[in-house]
């Protein structure tokens, strides 16, 4: 079928009363694919993401209304932190202070990806707090694995000479949103997410790097204030720096792929019961390298300084008269 005979197919199917998503689910049983008969379905060409003034003042819209949920996660999370700092301050050696850093860090890892899944539940279905932080608790792992999953592949692709690293986190940016919304899980949540994103990657790219470092320059010029309360209270500086972490910069960054997302199911009627095959290897093998990509720069970082290095402390002793004097010295290997 060529590319007229496809658009008269199209219009013929619209007169008999058939709705695009019908006609795009006869297309993809015979064996069409999706990029390929969508811009027929839209007169040729793709449909333009909404403009930018639209994204910015949705995202403010979102935020505002989950408010009261990023409230109680802002509260979750600093009486974590509040926890650990206190037991820091109670613990008298270094030794339990570490024990009480590497306890705690799990903790904080799971409660802000609890508090994360409420805020985004939040913004997807526009919720109240209580049902969002309910949502939260009974898919607690699902959602968790995902975006762990996504940030794993992210890193991945940045191990990969950086610019994939900025392509994979717009593709599968909608990952956990495709959870929330349609309840696909892991691997294949990433792959409907590119699906998604095909044809609008660097229309999306630009529009969340703009706001991003908007929200970044805002954070900037803020800090400044905050390190003051910090010189002057660290307790305090600490809070007020959580505060504006947790409280504005990470949920207003967490209302931007709400808005995209739900702008290309509008321009994407279709695609919901679409089946996405293949590309699972791509993204088990980028997860790999974003996993282990860590692991192997420390290394290597540990293995250079300790060859590289051309000295070592160490220290002599000299005794004069009843007085025994150490010293330290640079010793050559």
């Amino acid at each position: 079928m060529k590319d007229q005979s496809l658009q008269e197919y199209i219009n013929n199917a619209r007169k008999q009363g058939h709705t695009d998503e019908q006609i795009a689910h006869t297309l993809i049983e015979v064996g069409w694919k999706l990029e390929h008969f969508q811009p027929h379905l839209n007169g040729g060409t793709l449909p333009r993401l909404r403009p930018f003034t639209d994204l910015v003042q949705s995202t403010w819209d979102l935020y505002r209304h989950a408010l009261p949920t990023i409230g109680l996660g802002l509260l979750l999370n600093l009486a974590v932190s509040l926890m650990s700092i206190l037991v820091s301050i109670a613990s008298l050696n270094k030794l339990a202070q570490l024990a009480v850093l590497l306890l705690t860090i799990p903790i904080q890892v799971i409660v802000a990806g609890f508090v994360s899944g409420a805020i985004t539940f939040s913004m997807m279905h526009k919720t109240g707090s209580a049902a969002s932080f309910r949502w939260a608790l009974r898919n607690f792992l699902p959602f968790f694995w995902i975006t762990m999953l996504y940030r794993f592949v992210t890193m991945g692709g940045f191990a990969m000479f950086i610019i994939p690293g900025f392509i994979f986190s717009t593709w599968f940016c909608f990952a956990d949103l495709i959870f929330i919304s349609d309840g696909i899980r892991g691997s294949a949540a990433l792959l409907k997410s590119r699906e998604y994103v095909k044809g609008y990657t660097w229309n999306i790219l630009w529009r969340v790097m703009a706001i991003g470092i908007g929200v970044a320059a805002i954070a900037f010029i803020l800090s400044f204030p905050v390190k003051f309360l910090g010189q002057v209270d660290k307790n305090i500086g600490h809070i007020v720096s959580h505060f504006l972490i947790f409280g504005v910069s990470m949920p207003l960054l967490m209302a931007v792929p709400v808005v995209l997302y739900r702008n290309l199911r509008e321009l994407k009627p279709s695609m919901h019961a679409t089946p996405v095959i293949g590309g699972r290897g791509l993204i088990f093998v980028s997860a790999f390298l974003g996993i282990i990509g860590p692991i192997i720069i420390v290394i290597i970082a540990f293995l250079v300084l300790a060859v590289a290095a051309p000295w070592r402390d160490g220290y002599k002793t000299r005794r004069a008269g009843d007085t025994l004097y150490i010293e330290p010295v640079r010793l050559s290997r």
